[in-house]
């Protein structure tokens, strides 16, 4: 392998290494979509969206439990809502940190790891501010720490998967020379 070539960039013809890029460009431009229509609905349709999830998940619990008022279920509802919206937060950066970890990687960026979290934590920010600026939600510092710890997640593990595949790819190479 030539210094400075990665084996991504070695392992694959020019259209393939094009066609991977336009993917990895087109599902990042796309989960930043998404990440964005989410932020724009209001508190009450955001609200909604999470009470699909929510919903079913706080009538299992309440099932197991005796003497469940409707304001305790009411109680109930609004936890399982938060973690359900949390969760939702954490995940979407998860991926969105992924993919412009795999992007970055897909140039041959060095610190792929510092800059793909920096651009993803910038997106997070960028969305808190958003709904703050939209006026209809609150956007919440918390949020970005939170958004930022699943970027970072998301980073690690498509770091990981990375380095094992190249381990892999490096003991296939060393095994076809013997």
């Amino acid at each position: 392998m030539q210094v400075g070539k990665t084996a991504f960039r070695e392992g694959m013809n020019k259209v393939q290494k094009t066609a991977v890029r336009v993917l990895l460009w087109v599902l990042t431009i796309l989960m930043c979509g998404l990440i964005f229509g989410f932020s724009s609905q209001d508190g009450d349709t955001s609200m909604e969206t999470s009470g699909i999830i929510a919903e079913p998940i706080a009538r299992v619990i309440s099932s197991g439990m005796k003497e469940m008022t409707p304001s305790r279920y009411a109680v109930l509802l609004n936890d399982v809502q938060a973690v359900v919206r949390k969760t939702a937060h954490f995940t979407e950066y998860l991926v969105l940190g992924g993919l412009v970890y795999l992007l970055h990687l897909s140039y041959g960026r060095k610190a792929c790891v510092i800059s793909s979290f920096v651009l993803t934590t910038f997106y997070a920010a960028g969305d808190e501010l958003h709904q703050w600026l939209g006026g209809s939600r609150t956007g919440m510092w918390q949020d970005v720490l939170l958004d930022a710890c699943g970027a970072m997640v998301g980073i690690q593990i498509c770091r990981a998967a990375w380095m094992k595949w190249k381990e892999k790819k490096s003991e296939l190479a060393g095994e076809r020379q013997q």
